[in-house]
């Protein structure tokens, strides 16, 4: 007999385990992610999302708005992007609106911005229900983008001198001024 109790305690714990675990239904109600962004910019996104589930979502709980950044075909590239908090308790059937903060990838290429909803140190909720938490975003090859002749990008080129030249890939074309095409010319980089 105390064997037929002790296995329906741990079968009533293991089943209340299962349910501490499982994460709160929520659908992306709107967002404005831009379809193209800088290297590493730093830009805010509205986002409106509605709590579906039976409990309320707080500060206090560390329920926090994060994004993960995949490659077009499905490999994560970032997980945990930056976070940004609930601006108030959010209760079921609630739908809330919040600048969240978003960060691009640093090397260029085009990206899968996947929006998700996170509960610090306990588990990263379900996808939305409905979807829509992908959004398609391509990062712009920019400055940080140049490398210098020794194959040294921006960040890790040495100092050059007054008057020194760095070169940088640039495309030649030909234009066409009045009958005679001439073509332009690679200038060197401006010092900033």
């Amino acid at each position: 007999m105390s064997a037929r109790v002790l296995l329906l305690a741990i079968g009533v714990a293991a089943g209340a385990a299962g349910e501490a675990r499982a994460a709160p239904a929520w659908r992306l109600a709107g967002e404005s992610t831009p379809k193209a962004l800088a290297p590493g910019q730093r830009t805010s996104v509205r986002v409106a999302l509605q709590n579906l589930s039976r409990e309320t979502w707080s500060e206090g709980q560390q329920d926090h708005l994060s994004y993960h950044w995949e490659s077009p075909d499905g490999a994560v590239i970032e997980r945990d992007g930056a976070r940004t908090r609930l601006p108030y308790a959010v209760a079921p059937g609630e739908t809330v609106a919040l600048t969240a903060a978003l960060v691009a990838p640093a090397a260029a290429g085009r990206y899968v911005l996947r929006w998700a909803l996170v509960r610090e140190d306990a588990f990263w909720y379900d996808p939305p229900v409905g979807g829509g938490d992908a959004v398609a975003v391509e990062r712009r090859a920019g400055p940080r983008d140049l490398v210098d002749r020794a194959g040294r990008g921006a960040a890790g080129a040495r100092r050059r001198g007054a008057g020194d030249r760095a070169g940088a890939p640039v495309q030649h074309r030909r234009e066409r001024v009045g009958r005679r095409a001439r073509r332009c010319a690679q200038l060197p980089l401006a010092r900033r």
